[in-house]
């Protein structure tokens, strides 16, 4: 049993997921501020998130080909040590 007062920032990924839709807005948030960029507006886009457990997202990667989102899907299951297999909501498997 953890201690009541764990304040733990260690992140439990639940698993890896691909999605694919179209790029309705885009922005780069950096150290000078926020920029649009507007050139993905319209890009059907695949994307490779890591889930957390308590479900909070973090994007890995986008690209325009699904088998190079496949290949960096399953490259970010074994580099988060990931058991389960990767969830591919775009055809629907696991």
């Amino acid at each position: 049993m953890p201690p009541a007062n764990d304040n733990s920032t260690e992140i439990v990924w639940s698993h890896i997921e691909l999605t694919a839709g179209t790029v309705t807005s885009s922005t780069i948030e950096h150290a000078g501020g926020t920029c649009q960029v507007s050139a993905e507006i319209g890009k059907f886009k695949f994307f490779v998130d890591a889930v957390e457990a308590g479900g909070g997202r973090l994007g890995l990667y986008s690209c325009e080909e699904y088998g190079r989102a496949v290949h960096a899907a399953e490259k970010a299951r074994a580099d988060f040590k990931i058991a389960f297999p990767v969830k591919d909501n775009v055809l629907g498997t696991n």
